[in-house]
């Protein structure tokens, strides 16, 4: 399992690199100029010629790459074009706001769509799965601002009960968190639903039930954890892209996260901010897929005997 772990660790360093040289090219194909950003539109033109040669960047495309590179791995990721500050120290100041919605909101999902799921798998057809169905196709239907906009009219403006924004407190956190959640929890309810009842129908559950298992025996102790593999996946997914997918609901409720750094950089061109960002978030995305493939080990122990033969 360690050569495992340490295989998909080295993979990391080719897929950055790669990840690195297409959105490096895409960002010095596009138009801008770093030297006009940082002085400003008043500059004098001879002025900001001089810093853009003191940027490197009348020098080859590729050049520049692999200067970048190697500032990377002296682990130098540049200063902001806009802040004139190193690009992460602006990142990782809001970077826990980023963490703090997607952990809850992936938490709060889990804990409304599989539970719900469940029960519509075990209860067909019922009154019970019929609404929580409905509800899940409306919800996911639903965008995220306008879900947004929604909560906030009802419990803020007009009940009252939470801040309509902010990141004081984790009472600022409700209504974002259940605007990502919602959704998501929409999406894991049919999934949940879908697979337990293909794994319901399954011989080994009708030979559980021969044998006199009561239902909560065959459903936690047999259905769920074949069941629990896909749904694993899509929370890491999820997960994932919430890391740098937050951005509506930043915008939507004032907080001031990942999603709105890359944005702003995005439209002042700051590249600097814009490759950390991108550095960042896929090598988190890998680190996370690389955690759900240990997730399947732990739970089905078939995996992790295909692990053990495929490093051998």
């Amino acid at each position: 399992m360690y050569k495992y772990v340490l295989k998909r660790l080295l993979y990391i360093i080719p897929m950055l690199l790669l990840i690195i040289l297409i959105v490096f090219l895409i960002l010095n194909i596009t138009p801008g100029n770093p030297g006009r950003i940082m002085l400003g539109a008043t500059a004098e033109q001879h002025l900001v010629d001089e810093l853009n040669a003191s940027l490197g960047m009348n020098k080859p495309v590729l050049q520049r790459y692999f200067e970048y590179v190697l500032g990377i791995f002296k682990l130098d990721f540049g200063v902001s074009y806009r802040s004139q500050l190193p690009v992460f120290q602006e990142i990782l100041k809001n970077f826990p706001t980023t963490i703090k919605l997607a952990v809850f909101s992936v938490i709060v999902s889990a804990m409304i769509g599989i539970p719900l799921g469940i029960i519509s798998a075990t209860k067909r057809y019922s009154t019970m799965d019929i609404s929580s169905t409905v509800s899940a196709l409306f919800l996911a239907s639903i965008p995220e601002f306008w879900l947004g906009l929604i909560l906030m009219l009802i419990f803020s403006l007009k009940l009252g009960w939470l801040p309509s924004g902010g990141i004081g407190e984790l009472k600022n956190y409700v209504l974002p968190v259940m605007t990502l959640a919602l959704p998501t929890a929409a999406y894991l309810l049919r999934i949940t639903r879908t697979i337990m009842l293909e794994i319901l129908r399954q011989d080994y559950i009708r030979t559980a039930k021969a044998k006199g298992a009561t239902n909560q025996r065959i459903i936690f102790k047999h259905a769920m954890r074949n069941a629990l593999l896909p749904i694993i996946t899509q929370l890491g997914i999820r997960f994932a892209y919430l890391l740098g997918g937050t951005l509506i609901v930043e915008q939507v409720f004032g907080m001031y996260g990942v999603g709105t750094i890359i944005l702003k950089a995005m439209r002042l061109k700051d590249v600097p901010v814009i490759m950390a960002a991108t550095i960042l978030l896929a090598t988190l995305f890998m680190l996370i897929m690389l955690i759900i493939d240990l997730m399947y080990a732990y739970i089905d122990p078939r995996i992790k005997s295909q692990f053990k033969k495929g490093i051998s």
